[in-house]
């Protein structure tokens, strides 16, 4: 019975380790992840760049329009002033796509920086073995032990689902503002609908960000789980311990994407 438990407990380890697979996946760059997704936004991202140009052209031509109606702004410096913004949003555009993965990039080199810092290396051969060797040798402390980690397993596994949807859905969502981009970038040069270009851009920032909070909670998980599972030898309040805290990681992850707008002022901490 005894042998039987820690095989069931490894199980539960292997079934529910959210620590190597989130981490895996939020070191993987959008490219990484899915090279042939990637491929196809960047051929939807230059054709949309007509798209784009034409809603520069048009924001531009209305904001001469609007201009040269008010007697006193018509004047040459303001026609002047618009022929310049045509050069420079046809610049931005040709290099919306370098920009945008040169912001990816940047986030990927604070996702570098928290992985190269090592909080507690070996959390789950540690938690494993404590939960291993806290397997009680009488039946009725065993049955207990058991729906313990049966709990443990259902609740992790749940867990697991949550953990992944966040992770793949940051993908989903920064694969579609990659192929979109060149429709809100258009509006960066336009006074009155700057707004659109700049809360995008904030918006895509944060999603690229999103990644190193993800990672930095995992980081934090594995050292408090460690910390929880060492503090008690009974098995109960293991299992009760290592529940709460992938309920807790669990809530921190689904918060990281409104964590990562704060960082970019789009939302209180």
């Amino acid at each position: 019975m005894e042998e039987f438990l820690r095989k069931w407990v490894r199980f539960a380890f292997d079934t529910t380790d959210i620590y190597d697979k989130l981490s895996k996946l939020v070191l993987q760059s959008p490219e990484q992840f899915s090279q042939p997704v990637w491929q196809f936004c960047r051929a939807i991202f230059e054709n949309m760049l007509v798209i784009g140009y034409s809603l520069l052209a048009l924001c531009l031509v209305l904001e001469l329009l609007y201009k040269t109606m008010t007697l006193e702004h018509m004047n040459a410096e303001q026609v002047v002033k618009i022929l310049l913004k045509i050069v420079l949003g046809k610049a931005i555009m040709e290099n919306a796509f370098w920009f945008l993965t040169k912001l990816l990039g940047l986030a990927e080199s604070t996702i570098r920086i928290v992985q190269g810092v090592n909080v507690a290396s070996s959390q789950a051969p540690d938690v494993l073995s404590a939960l291993e060797n806290a397997v009680p040798d009488s039946v009725l402390p065993q049955i207990a032990f058991s729906v313990g980690i049966a709990v443990f397993c259902i609740v992790m596994f749940i867990v697991q689902l949550v953990v992944l949807v966040v992770v793949y859905g940051r993908f989903f969502e920064l694969f579609v503002m990659t192929a979109v981009a060149p429709i809100p970038v258009a509006f960066l040069l336009n006074d009155s609908m700057r707004d659109i270009a700049t809360k995008f851009l904030r918006n895509y920032a944060s999603l690229c960000f999103q990644g190193m909070i993800l990672l930095l909670i995992t980081k934090i998980y594995g050292a408090v789980a460690v910390n929880l599972t060492m503090s008690s030898t009974e098995p109960l309040i293991l299992a009760r311990n290592m529940t709460i805290m992938g309920l807790v990681m669990m809530m921190a992850v689904v918060k990281s994407g409104s964590w990562a707008k704060s960082m970019v002022g789009l939302g209180d901490w």
